[in-house]
């Protein structure tokens, strides 16, 4: 007995609601906007990574439920061709906004070199799918496809930063991180700012 492939069309859809959602958001039309007049920083990205996170986010809770899933599962070939590919595009939407920043802020200081892409954490996607392939049941682990997935997007922005300041660290710049905190933080990251 033949089985009908799922993939695909869920794969789609996700695409699709992600691609309208990113083109018709407020909060990434202004970092857009940002972008295009050079005036963009680190905070712009942070807010787009969050934006992308929170887009791609809603896109599997809208298309991905028990109830599509055969046997109420996420097995591990469904996980890798819907999850995988989804979170790289992530990765590159926001790399390429880290990537348009850091270079923003390279020609406002005078530096005349290019930004640092940040790596793709392959490690951090795969970490995902399997997780996701080895519960039983899909409702157990459906979160994994929210916070999991915000922190990925917002720890690219991390990354590019800290490889772009490394760079410059070893071509004999002084690069300066200044962190602030921003509403109530917890002890921890309040002591990391500054």
């Amino acid at each position: 007995m033949k089985t009908n492939d799922i993939v695909p069309g869920i794969l789609e859809k996700i695409k699709n609601e992600y691609g309208a959602k990113v083109s018709k958001s407020d909060a990434l039309k202004n970092v857009r906007e940002l972008a295009a007049k050079k005036e963009i920083t680190y905070k712009d990205a942070q807010t787009a990574s969050q934006e992308i996170g929170k887009i791609l986010s809603e896109a599997y809770g809208d298309e991905l439920t028990a109830e599509i899933l055969p046997n109420g599962r996420m097995y591990y070939n469904i996980a890798n061709r819907i999850v995988r590919p989804t979170m790289e595009q992530a990765y590159f939407d926001i790399a390429d906004i880290t990537e348009l920043t850091q270079n923003v802020l390279n020609e406002e200081a005078g530096i005349g070199i290019k930004s640092i892409r940040p790596l793709l954490k392959q490690d951090k996607i795969d970490g995902i799918v399997e997780r996701l392939a080895e519960a039983e049941k899909f409702e157990d682990v459906a979160w994994m496809l929210q916070a999991p997935v915000n922190t990925f997007c917002q720890s690219i922005v991390d990354d590019a930063v800290q490889a772009n300041a490394e760079f410059q660290y070893k071509s004999g710049m002084q690069p300066k991180i200044i962190r602030r905190t921003a509403g109530n933080c917890c002890e921890w990251c309040s002591r990391l700012a500054g």
